[in-house]
């Protein structure tokens, strides 16, 4: 009788296992194509937390109150206080495996290979502690590709100085709510904690006199400065891909082998090709937060996106409606016009659409024949993610008849996935105070745009730098993406 009863328990705890892991990777269809859509059952975010977890929640507030409410508390800045308000373990992000082509993911060998120079923990710095703080310049006129390359500097100049690196976007926007510092034991590798935990304390004040150095200010070199060793900037990756050398050969912007030879002798290891790649990819990591701005993030897009059986293309197309919507506005402000004059209208760029889509078919036969001649392994799906600063095109991308001005694919019919994501299309220059949510919404476009294997745009920086942070091919719609784009040129042409 013993051994019966020892044989149910086992026997009653085995299903359970096997119940409990077909939870776990149950996929569902997706309601608007038929085609699949992932969803880990078991994923613990969620843009509200259930009423069992919501102890740390006071009169009903949402979570982005309950955050807002730590924020002014002084809070800000500790994402373990953000997470309790959710109630859930840390973030386990949807598994995201390696398909030959995609960049490398952090700590694996082919990371340590490629990017290992992000690795060694900079020397001490002799003079005493140090910090730089990357921040855009309040009034500006640039957004998320700017304060890109200023990251990407800042920890370049961080690396080689041995400062301390902090980051954020100035007054009014909270970079933790979207984006984590991404530190070792976060995770799992073993190694030291936090090479650059680059959230800004509270009530931080950036004073030279304190060794405090803000992005695009000279940092003081002699008399109490830094050290003697000068500091080499980050190459201009921003304008790189849309620099072609003339006739004669000129390219000021272009980039060639030797373009930052005194970076990679004070940096060994540094290549032009994967270092801003390596850069974002050990500063950086979706917050649990970032759902309040784009609920689908962790449950469908990113589970399609890194699907090792896909082959995913971002389709960046930039309308230029958010750049006429953020002047009209600077203009309201400025009583230049009032309320009542006509506001800016999204413009009809649907031929704009099928162009870069037509060019995505086009990137598509691009892999089909690499998988022809056996360079890289066979896909069973297609994705595509269509990222706009105009909503209606989102929603335009979904009707039948944009299918049918497709047609077909060269080789055979492809059965797509069709993924958007909810952002506005609202500019985050700094001169228009751009709120959290603005922020984020333009983060996280820009992050998912370097998700994919391929990105195909129409040749507008936003979409080259998003590239840039994972070492994407980028295809544009000037030459119907016949060929990757050109980054790094091997000799000046004459």
């Amino acid at each position: 009788m013993k051994k019966v009863a020892r044989l149910g328990i086992f026997l009653f705890i085995g299903l359970y296992a096997v119940s409990i892991i077909v939870t776990l990777l149950k996929i569902e269809q997706h309601p608007a194509s038929g085609g699949p859509r992932f969803h880990l059952a078991g994923l613990p975010v969620r843009s509200r937390p259930r009423p069992s977890e919501a102890s740390n929640l006071k009169d009903n507030r949402s979570p982005m109150e309950e955050i807002s409410r730590l924020r002014d508390s002084g809070a800000h800045g500790h994402p373990r206080d953000i997470q309790k308000v959710y109630g859930t373990v840390p973030l386990v992000l949807p598994a995201h495996h390696e398909r030959p082509g995609r960049f490398p993911l952090r700590g694996t060998a082919a990371f340590s290979g490629e990017c290992g120079w992000t690795l060694a923990r900079p020397k001490p710095l002799p003079g005493g502690n140090c910090t730089l703080l990357v921040r855009p310049s309040e009034g500006g006129n640039e957004g998320i590709s700017q304060w890109s390359m200023q990251v990407v500097n800042g920890y370049l100049q961080a690396r080689q100085s041995g400062c301390r690196l902090l980051i954020d976007y100035g007054v009014g926007v909270d970079v933790q709510l979207v984006m984590q510092p991404l530190t070792d034991q976060a995770q799992g590798s073993g190694l030291e904690e936090g090479l650059y935990d680059w959230s800004v304390p509270a009530n931080f004040q950036c004073e030279e006199k304190n060794r405090c150095y803000t992005h695009g200010r000279r940092v003081s070199m002699a008399g109490g400065g830094l050290d003697s060793r000068p500091l080499f900037s980050a190459p201009r990756y921003r304008f790189a891909y849309m620099s072609k050398p003339d006739s004669k050969g000129n390219c000021p912007n272009c980039l060639y082998p030797n373009s930052s030879k005194n970076l990679q002798e004070a940096l060994p290891g540094y290549r032009l090709e994967s270092g801003m790649a390596c850069i974002f990819a050990n500063l950086f990591r979706p917050a649990p937060t970032a759902v309040e701005f784009e609920p689908r993030l962790f449950t469908e897009i990113l589970p399609a996106m890194h699907d090792p059986e896909s082959l995913v293309i971002s389709i960046y197309l930039r309308t230029g409606w958010a750049d006429d919507a953020a002047k009209y506005e600077e203009e309201i402000r400025k009583n230049k016009k009032n309320s009542t004059e006509e506001e800016p209208t999204e413009r009809d760029y649907r031929k704009g659409m099928i162009s870069i889509m037509k060019c995505a078919m086009n990137v598509e036969d691009h892999f089909k024949e690499k998988i022809q001649s056996g360079d890289m392994p066979p896909y069973s799906r297609v994705v595509w993610i269509i990222l706009t600063d105009s909503p209606s095109l989102k929603k335009w991308a979904f009707e039948p008849d944009t299918s049918r001005k497709l047609g077909k694919s060269r080789y055979h019919d492809v059965n797509r996935t069709l993924l958007v994501t909810s952002s506005r299309g609202v500019h985050t220059r700094t001169r228009r105070s751009p709120s959290t949510t603005d922020f984020a919404e333009a983060l996280l476009d820009w992050y998912l745009i370097g998700e994919a294997d391929a990105v195909v745009l129409n040749r507008l920086t936003f979409g080259y730098t998003a590239a840039l942070r994972s070492s994407r091919d980028v295809f544009t719609n000037m030459d119907s993406c016949a060929k990757p784009e050109t980054l790094v040129y091997d000799k000046p042409t004459i």
